[in-house]
């Protein structure tokens, strides 16, 4: 199956920090370790392959226009991403209690 790969004649699971996503014969292949977008953290790479995906950690932050993410997960691995309102812009509660800017 996938997270899988043939090895003397037996499948056995890929390594700590590999995957494979795919059923068959090839190796797995290493997680990827570099940086996704700004707003952006890498999904499990058990289950994705490591894609890069949008942070959630502001969902209701994310609408304003005076605002928004400033980094990206840090480690990448985690949906973390920095937030701040922008230049000119302060951090407040609306009347639902979300922050907006």
């Amino acid at each position: 199956g996938a997270d899988f790969f043939l090895s003397g004649g037996s499948c056995v699971p890929c390594s700590a920090n590999f995957f494979k996503l795919t059923v068959g014969d090839e190796a797995c292949q290493p997680c990827p370790s570099s940086a996704c977008a700004v707003g952006e953290y890498r999904d499990t790479c058990k289950t994705t392959g490591g894609t890069c995906v949008p942070c959630t950690t502001r969902p209701d932050a994310v609408a304003p226009p005076g605002g928004g993410y400033v980094s990206a997960g840090s480690p990448v691995y985690q949906d973390n991403c920095g937030w701040a309102c922008f230049p000119g812009y302060e951090e407040a509660l609306d009347a639902l209690n979300r922050t907006v800017c």
